[in-house]
């Protein structure tokens, strides 16, 4: 079976599968991999915006999810964009070594 060229996976780690995924909302898991796809190799600097997102929702899902994710602290938000274009720099808290 064939791979696509601009198919990039996400590792998760198993940790963060049983303890933090159960806890969160289906669309605060689905930025999260979002998010970690846009990682690249500084998981302290993400930049990341609304029109980023690859899985399509409402904005005010997109918000209530990042806030959601910001909560429990998988990440954090250094500096805020303004919507939709200007990009929040984020970083990932927890499960860094990860990509």
């Amino acid at each position: 079976m064939k791979k696509h060229a601009n198919t990039q996976d996400v590792i998760l780690p198993y940790d963060l599968l049983n303890n933090e995924f159960p806890r969160i909302s289906a669309a605060a898991r689905t930025l999260y991999i979002d998010i970690k796809r846009k990682q690249g190799n500084n998981p302290n600097h993400i930049p990341f915006s609304y029109a980023d997102l690859i899985s399509p929702m409402a904005r005010s899902t997109y918000y209530r999810a990042l806030k959601e994710l910001c909560d429990i602290g998988l990440i954090a938000i250094k500096v805020r964009g303004k919507f939709p274009r200007k990009k929040h720099i984020l970083a990932i808290t927890k499960y860094q070594n990860h990509k």
